[in-house]
């Protein structure tokens, strides 16, 4: 009566429809494979763009990126071009890909290897302000929720955005650097346009004299988000994050309502999952498990 679906496949999909219901349910399963090919292993792509050179003589700011494929690539493409930066990133995600910074640290020159700051770290702010106060830049993946797979988030520092039909929850830090410290927010959208892969540097966002801290951190978070809206509108799949939306603080569940018996008895976003041996149906509309029964040992 109800599909089988993996329950990684199941969550993806529960997120995409959680901020794009206009996409049909029915088309999940192939977004999802399209998903899962264009973040997998693949070849690097030569990288272009036509304002790194000038960039090494901007002011010292928060570089951002986002998840779009590549972005690993796009890193080492900045350093390799004599861009100064130190890196913002959670703990465990240094320790994932510690490798690769040692790697990146081997073949540049030691001005221009990047520290890599824990944002667990209690003295990172203070970090942060040397690291610009000696013409480095931060760089920092908005959509990269840092910290929060850690640490408990305190309501007090997040934030709620328009993202496509709903609202995303994101951590004000990257505003309230750039507020606290003049730093300019640069931020950086990648590409992929057939062989090669584009750098758009986007319009710098500055704080306006006019503005509280409490605007500032609203006009610059959404802007970035509503660049990242119009970069995967037409390709959802682009974006890496759909798959653990729900895992760090993105989605404000809390605000969901229990759905009545009516509703989950139309098989609507209802399939079925398997979790420790036990099958269960997964509510996609409302991120609620359903016990069907519990297989035998045997």
């Amino acid at each position: 009566m109800y599909a089988l679906e993996d329950l990684k496949q199941a969550l993806f999909s529960a997120n995409l429809h959680y901020f794009v219901p206009d996409i049909a349910l029915e088309s999940h399963s192939e977004i999802y494979q399209n998903w899962k090919k264009y973040h997998g292993p693949k070849l690097n792509k030569e990288i272009r763009s036509s304002l790194i050179n000038s960039f090494q003589n901007y002011k010292p700011g928060i570089i951002v990126l986002f998840h779009l494929g590549y972005h690993l690539q796009v890193i080492e493409y900045l350093a390799k071009k004599k861009i100064c930066f130190d890196v913002l990133v959670s703990k465990h995600i240094k320790t994932k890909f510690e490798n690769f910074f040692r790697t990146l640290s081997k073949d540049l020159p030691r001005n221009l290897i990047p520290n890599f700051l824990e944002a667990e770290d209690r003295t990172v702010i203070l970090k942060i302000r040397e690291s610009l106060k000696t013409n480095r830049h931060i760089l920092i993946f908005a959509d990269g929720f840092v910290s929060s797979k850690s640490a408990k988030i305190n309501g007090s520092e997040v934030i709620s955005l328009n993202f496509f039909s709903n609202k995303i929850l994101v951590r004000k830090g990257i505003a309230l650097i750039s507020y606290y410290f003049s730093a300019p927010i640069y931020p950086i959208i990648n590409v992929e346009i057939e062989q090669y892969i584009k750098l758009d540097f986007k319009s710098s966002i500055t704080a306006k004299p006019e503005e509280s801290k409490d605007q500032y951190i609203n006009r610059s978070l959404q802007h970035l988000f509503t660049l990242l809206e119009l970069r995967i509108k037409d390709n959802i799949e682009h974006w890496e994050c759909w798959s653990y939306l729900h895992l760090v603080g993105a989605i404000n569940l809390a605000s969901l309502k229990l759905p009545s018996a009516a509703m989950t008895s139309k098989n609507d976003g209802l399939v079925k999952v398997e979790i420790d041996n036990r099958d269960f149906l997964l509510d996609k509309k409302n991120y609620i498990f359903f016990v069907i029964k519990k297989k035998n040992s045997s």
